[in-house]
């Protein structure tokens, strides 16, 4: 089996594709499938380790469905090369490949594969831009360089859609980004504990040393918050003196414990408190139900007079 890399597992969920940019991807597959006569032109998105069939060529939907998942072991899709080398894949005829005639793609009929890799803005793989057909064929080396050129595009979007869905003073990502988890029907996927954090009386502070300074002392704060987790780990600015703050492979404790320690540096390297609330996730849960759960926990934290953490 081949080794697939690690990858951040939610990283690409954050970052919304609507309905515009969709259209352009639509076209960007309608064209490739066109000039370059092939029966499917794909975008593949990796989510939660499959990956997603967001994009299919008009033609293309008589073999792959929009959402459909592929799951990425055993060779089973051709893209999982692409994913696990990071690099242009290509396959002539599977039929005559011993690794992939069993494939997936091979037994819808489809023996020809060319595959390039999509990166999202912090440069990790977001998915695929792919081709495939039923006939055995060569690509020239000038279809790689198309494929590039529109994998380009399609990595460029992806940056915009970031910076539209990022705070500029924190860099976390904001509201809207957060809103479109918390009010969707989302299941809380691989996270497994959450933690929202608020700045002690803020507003007093705001209200005497300024908005500058006010900004000056939220960097310090996300810059304490950011150094102290890892990639896993996927902070949001809720409010103007709120953070939350998803984690994946980190247990409860250990949460707890993080955010003590959290607590504790902006205590002693800022001029301001803050109040924690730490929750555990249930598998069962969306997303709103958590984010719920842990707020109730920062309610009881702001009740204790503040600069304490607590737990659900």
């Amino acid at each position: 089996m081949m080794n697939v890399k690690s990858i951040p597992k939610n990283m690409n969920q954050l970052l919304p594709i609507n309905d515009e940019v969709q259209e352009q991807w639509q076209s960007i597959v309608e064209l490739l499938a066109s000039l370059l006569d092939v029966k499917v032109a794909l975008i593949n998105r990796l989510y939660n380790g499959e990956l997603e069939n967001m994009i299919v060529n008009e033609a293309g939907l008589e073999y792959y469905n929009v959402s459909g998942l592929g799951v990425l072991k055993d060779c089973q899709i051709y893209c999982e090369r692409v994913i696990s080398e990071d690099d242009f894949f290509e396959i002539t005829n599977a039929d005559k490949d011993d690794i992939w005639k069993h494939s997936i793609g091979a037994k819808k009929g489809l023996i020809t594969y060319l595959g390039c890799p999509i990166h999202n803005p912090d440069g990790e793989l977001y998915g695929t831009l792919c081709l495939l057909d039923d006939r055995e064929k060569v690509f020239k080396p000038e279809v790689r360089e198309m494929m590039l050129k529109m994998a380009k595009i399609i990595e460029d979007h992806l940056i915009l859609i970031q910076s539209s869905n990022t705070d500029y003073i924190t860099g976390f990502y904001n509201r809207k980004t957060l809103s479109s988890l918390v009010d969707g029907p989302s299941g809380v996927g691989t996270y497994t504990t959450a933690m929202l954090i608020d700045i002690d009386m803020f507003e007093i502070y705001n209200n005497h040393f300024g908005r500058l300074g006010g900004d000056r002392t939220l960097k310090q704060v996300t810059d304490i918050i950011r150094d102290s987790i890892d990639n896993k780990a996927e902070p949001f600015r809720y409010s103007g003196d709120e953070f939350f703050i998803l984690f994946e492979g980190i247990s409860y404790d250990q949460t707890k414990k993080l955010a003590e320690l959290i607590r504790m540096k902006i205590a002693e390297e800022t001029r301001v408190t803050v109040s924690i609330g730490v929750a555990e996730v249930d598998a069962k849960q969306t997303v709103h139900e958590l984010f719920i759960k842990t707020d109730k926990t920062l309610f009881n934290a702001k009740n204790n007079a503040g600069n304490i953490v607590m737990d659900s």
